[in-house]
């Protein structure tokens, strides 16, 4: 959150981009779910993990949906209260 909230007020970036193991994918889960995030599209057999091929997933926020998220109006409410 701080990441995103920082990126998008220091530069005029329209998106900032994620790559995510198949195994770790699971992190932006929740934000995917709620429509923060999305997912771009997927790298077959980009990596190889111990061997074995794994798929790279491209995870992507836009700068109007970070702005517009209910995540950001409570991540900056917490900030507020710890001034």
């Amino acid at each position: 959150m701080a990441f995103c909230e920082s990126v998008f007020a220091e530069w005029p970036l329209r998106w900032i981009y994620a790559h995510s193991l198949a195994q770790n994918v699971g992190a932006f889960e929740s934000g995917i779910r709620r429509g923060d995030a999305v997912r771009l599209g997927i790298l077959e057999k980009r990596m190889m993990i111990d061997g074995e091929p794994s798929d790279v997933h491209v995870i992507g926020i836009s700068r109007e949906s970070w702005m517009n998220s209910k995540l950001r109006e409570r991540f900056n409410a917490l900030r507020a209260r710890a001034k």
